[in-house]
Formats: structure tokens, sequence, C-alpha cells
């Protein structure tokens, strides 16, 4: 399962928490078409990669924990 692309179409969220739903990847498409995101939690998934979030820009707040991320990429940058 990945991030459905009906949320591309939230263009104001700025949190969002999909904690626990066997979420496989994070999809760059869909994260570069909420540029006010600024809270992410994608806890108790089944993520490999946190590959789609580089260019994040707003992003301040990123919750991962429990999943199956075996490498992070040190180009990914939280804002202030």
């Amino acid at each position: 399962m990945t991030l459905s692309f009906s949320l591309c179409a939230m263009h104001h969220l700025t949190h969002l928490s999909i904690n626990s739903n066997h979420l496989q990847c994070l999809d760059r498409e869909v994260l570069d078409q909420l540029p006010n995101l600024d809270f992410l939690s994608v806890e108790n998934n089944i993520i490999s990669s946190l590959h789609g979030l580089q260019r994040s820009q707003s992003l301040s707040e990123l919750y991962v924990s429990n999943n199956d991320i075996s490498t992070i990429d040190l180009n990914i940058t939280l804002c202030n």
C-alpha cells in the first residue's frame, strides 16, 4: 500500500498522521503536492526507505519508528 493520490488535492494540509496502515513507501509525487506539510507521522508501517522526503520544504516534525528502514539518507533536512 502507498499514499493515495487523493491527498494531492489537500494543498493546505499541515499535519498528517498515517500510522499503522501497512504503508510500504512514501510517494514523492504525493508529498510534492503537500507544500505546507509541517508534521508527518508514519509510525508502525512497513516503510523501508525515506526516499521521497528530500524535497519536503516545510516539514519540521517526522516520526518513523517501527518501520523497516535500514538506512537513512543524511540529505534530508527538516525545517526549524
